[in-house]
C-alpha cells in the first residue's frame, strides 16, 4: 500500500507534532516531491514546521530535499522559514543554525511585516546561544533597522528586564555594534 501525504494530512501531522509519523513519511518520499510541495499559502513543509519546535534531523532532511525552501517567502506576510522558526514555539538553536548555514541571508531579510528574525528571535525572547548564532552568521544585522526603525537592541532592551541577570550576556550582545551605541 502507497503511503500517501497530502496537505490536510501534512498539517495534522504537522499540528500534532507527530514528528515519528513525518520522518517515516518523509523516509519514503525518495524523490523529495512532499518537500518541495506547497502547502496552504505558498508555504513548503519547511515553513509549515518551524513553527512548531522541529527537530533538527527533519530540518536537515527537509533542506537536503529542497534547499530552495530556504529561501522562498510564504504568504500572507513574506516570511522565510526563519521567520516562522521566531514565533511563540521557537525553534532549537541547532534548527536556526541548519536555517542560517543554508541562507545566511535570510538573518537581514524583512518580511512584509517589516521585521528581520533577529528582531523576532528578540521579541520572543530567543536564547542567549540562538542570537550569537544569528550574529556570529552577519555581525551587520546589529545596526538593522525594521520598518519602525528599531534595531535588535532597541527591541531587546524592551523585551529582557536588565534587572535580570540572566539577560545582561543577550542585551551585552545586542549592544555590540548597534548603529545606536
Amino acid at each position: 500500500m502507497r503511503s500517501r501525504l497530502d496537505s490536510g494530512t501534512v498539517n495534522s501531522i504537522v499540528d500534532l507534532e507527530q514528528w515519528d509519523v513525518l520522518r517515516n513519511k518523509l523516509k519514503l518520499d525518495k524523490n523529495g516531491r512532499r518537500a518541495k510541495k506547497m502547502y496552504g499559502t505558498k508555504s513548503t513543509m519547511l515553513h509549515l514546521i518551524c513553527k512548531k519546535q522541529p527537530p533538527s534531523d527533519i530540518i536537515e532532511t527537509l533542506l537536503k530535499a529542497n534547499p530552495e525552501a530556504a529561501f522562498l517567502k510564504s504568504d500572507p506576510y513574506d516570511e522565510l522559514p526563519l521567520h516562522h522558526a521566531f514565533q511563540r514555539r521557537m525553534a532549537s538553536t541547532d534548527v536556526v543554525r541548519l536555517l542560517v548555514k543554508e541562507n545566511p541571508k535570510a538573518i537581514s531579510t524583512l518580511s512584509g511585516l517589516g521585521v528581520s528574525p533577529i528582531h523576532q528571535a528578540c521579541t520572543f525572547h530567543a536564547p542567549y546561544e540562538t542570537l550569537k548564532v544569528l550574529v556570529d552568521a552577519e555581525p551587520e544585522v546589529l545596526s538593522l533597522e525594521d520598518d519602525h526603525h528599531r534595531t535588535p537592541w532597541d527591541v531587546a532592551k524592551v523585551q529582557y528586564s536588565f534587572l535580570n541577570p540572566m539577560n545582561w550576556r543577550i542585551l551585552c550582545l545586542l549592544w555590540g555594534k548597534s548603529s545606536r551605541s
